[in-house]
């Protein structure tokens, strides 16, 4: 999901503040927006999840805020497959997220028990949630929590840039 900054002014405002404030105070304000944001959208992301099946959770199961101007919300972030050989959240979380169509057919090719090899076509996505174009977990969770992460992060910006100029 994304907010779009220019929609709103104050956060058009921070926008252009990190771009002038010194590198070191632009790095404090990461870190706090990272260290702030980041339960919100966890507790958020994790509210969604309740009731959700064990593929689902364990696809998206984790998420992340990365400081940045502006910062990003992100989940299914594990490079990790999820069994022995199985599919990564970062690869396929989509799937989680969206469902999938279990009626497509996929063709490979195996090898078979004397030695030679053949194709089979099988319905390797049988095991998927129903197709949802508005998502499941993430998009929910980003609308419920973008407005209070914007607003957090407006405050943060400012708190921070005000404790810089007491300091000096």
């Amino acid at each position: 999901m994304v907010l779009k900054v220019g929609d709103d002014s104050r956060l058009d405002a921070v926008v252009y503040g990190l771009k002038l404030v010194p590198r070191e105070v632009r790095n404090r304000i990461n870190r706090s927006t990272r260290a702030e944001l980041k339960p919100i959208w966890q507790q958020e992301v994790a509210k969604h999840l309740a009731g959700t099946d064990s593929f689902t959770s364990r696809m998206i199961g984790k998420g992340l805020v990365s400081g940045g101007n502006p910062p990003i919300m992100r989940a299914a972030t594990s490079r990790r497959p999820l069994s022995k050989g199985g599919i990564s959240p970062d690869a396929y979380g989509y799937l989680a997220e969206f469902g999938g169509r279990s009626a497509e057919f996929t063709t490979y090719k195996r090898r078979s028990p004397n030695g030679g090899t053949h194709e089979v076509t099988r319905r390797t996505r049988l095991g998927l949630p129903r197709r949802s174009s508005s998502g499941r977990v993430v998009y929910p969770a980003a609308s419920e929590a973008a407005p209070r992460m914007a607003s957090l992060w407006v405050q943060t910006f400012v708190r921070t840039v005000y404790e810089a100029l007491e300091e000096r």
